[in-house]
């Protein structure tokens, strides 16, 4: 058989409470408090059932505000990321533009000279073209 448990008073519990929260710096969870009460977390749970019930829902909007706080850093320290690589490769892509339109002009007068070249050689008359 068990053995019969006092059950620490609500001055007692609060008092634990403090106790925790001032140790750990946030909500204690409802193990932390049973433990410094001496009890079993199901045995806490059994006697103050809206206590642990209030400290469970305490730790899950801390766990939650927590999350929140590091995916609304985590996606402007991401998207600062993408931004900078964005940039860096669109600075990158208008150099390749540039020397493409430049091979291309290039390549346009070679091409004009060769037929120039070619046309005087086999003596064609070139015609006049209208504009």
């Amino acid at each position: 058989m068990t053995q019969r448990v006092t059950l620490p008073t609500p001055a007692q519990v609060e008092a634990a409470i403090a106790a925790a929260t001032e140790h750990a710096g946030r909500p204690p969870a409802a193990l932390a408090v049973a433990t410094r009460l001496q009890m079993s977390n199901a045995t806490f749970w059994r006697h103050f059932p809206q206590i642990a019930q209030q400290l469970a829902d305490n730790r899950r909007k801390v766990v939650r505000r927590r999350a929140q706080q590091q995916t609304d850093n985590a996606p402007s320290d991401s998207l600062a990321a993408a931004n900078a690589r964005l940039r860096t490769e669109n600075a990158r892509l208008r150099d390749e533009i540039k020397i493409a339109a430049a091979e291309i002009q290039r390549l346009t007068l070679e091409n004009h000279n060769l037929r120039t070249d070619h046309e005087q050689k086999a003596r064609i008359t070139p015609l006049q073209r209208r504009t």
